[in-house]
C-alpha cells in the first residue's frame, strides 16, 4: 500500500465533517478503498470499504489502545479522533481479515459453533474499547447501525476461526501461556488477581494474538494484493 494513497485516505476521512453548502446534497456515505488479490478471479471481484466504515474502526483502534485494562467511567469518557497510525491500522486489518476470510479451510466448524464464537467476539470487542456503551457511542458517532457492528464481528470470528485452526490458538489459549502473559502487563494490573479477570484477559490477549496473525499473513501477501485509495470528491 502505498503511503501516499494512506495519506490521500486520512485527510479524507479527516475533512468529513467539514459543512457543506444548503443547497448541496449530502451524501450518507462513499466508497474509499477498493482493494482485491491477485490471487484467483479476486481481480474480478474487488472489495470495497467506505468511509464512515474506515472512520469507526480506527475509533475502535484508538479505543482499544486506551482502554485496556483500565475500567470504564462513563463520567470521563470521550471518543478519540482518530490518528494516522489508527487509520492505516484500520484499514490494514480489514483488509487481512477479507483475505483470510477467503482462503479455503479444511473441516470447517459447524453453524453452532461460529455462532458460539460468534457472541464471544462480539464480547471482547466491548471490553477491548471499554464498554459496551462506548463501543455504542464510536458506532453512533459514524452513523454505524447494528448491521455494520455484526458484519464487523463476523468478519473478525471466521478469520479468528482460521487463524486458530491453522495457525495459533486464539480462543482456548493454554493456561500456562496466560499466566505468562498477564505477569508481561503487571503493570496494567497492579492489584489484580489472574483468576478474577482470566477469561476477560483470555479474550483480550486472543484479540492480540488475532491482529498479529493477521497483519503476518498481510505482509506476507502484500504482494499480490492490490489497493487503491478513492479521491474523487
Amino acid at each position: 500500500m502505498k503511503s501516499h494513497f494512506l495519506a490521500a485516505a486520512i485527510v479524507m476521512i479527516s475533512v468529513s465533517a467539514q459543512a457543506e453548502p444548503e443547497a448541496a446534497l449530502i451524501p450518507i456515505d462513499r466508497t474509499v478503498v477498493r482493494f482485491f488479490s491477485r490471487d484467483g478471479d479476486g481481480i474480478d471481484h474487488p472489495n470495497y470499504i467506505t468511509e464512515h466504515i474506515v472512520a469507526f474502526e480506527a475509533r475502535l483502534v484508538e479505543l482499544e489502545q486506551e482502554s485496556f485494562g483500565r475500567p470504564f467511567d462513563a463520567s470521563t469518557f470521550h471518543l478519540p479522533v482518530p490518528q494516522r497510525a489508527a487509520i492505516r491500522s484500520s484499514i490494514d486489518t480489514h483488509i487481512a481479515e477479507t483475505l483470510v476470510v477467503a482462503l479455503p479451510m479444511q473441516s470447517p466448524p459447524s453453524s453452532a459453533v461460529i455462532s458460539q464464537r460468534v457472541a464471544w467476539m462480539r464480547k471482547s470487542l466491548a471490553e477491548s474499547v471499554g464498554s459496551e456503551a462506548a463501543l455504542q457511542q464510536a458506532a453512533a458517532a459514524e452513523g454505524i447501525g447494528p448491521d455494520d457492528i455484526d458484519a464487523l464481528v463476523y468478519r473478525e470470528t471466521l478469520a479468528a476461526i482460521y487463524i486458530d485452526h491453522h495457525s495459533t490458538p486464539i480462543f482456548d489459549i493454554p493456561i500456562d501461556q496466560l499466566r505468562a502473559a498477564f505477569a508481561s502487563y503487571s503493570d496494567r494490573f497492579k492489584k489484580t488477581d489472574f483468576t478474577a479477570v482470566r477469561d476477560t484477559f483470555s479474550r483480550w490477549l486472543a484479540r492480540q494474538r488475532l491482529r498479529a496473525a493477521e497483519m503476518a499473513f498481510f505482509q506476507q501477501a502484500r504482494s499480490r494484493v492490490h489497493v487503491s485509495i478513492i479521491t474523487d470528491r
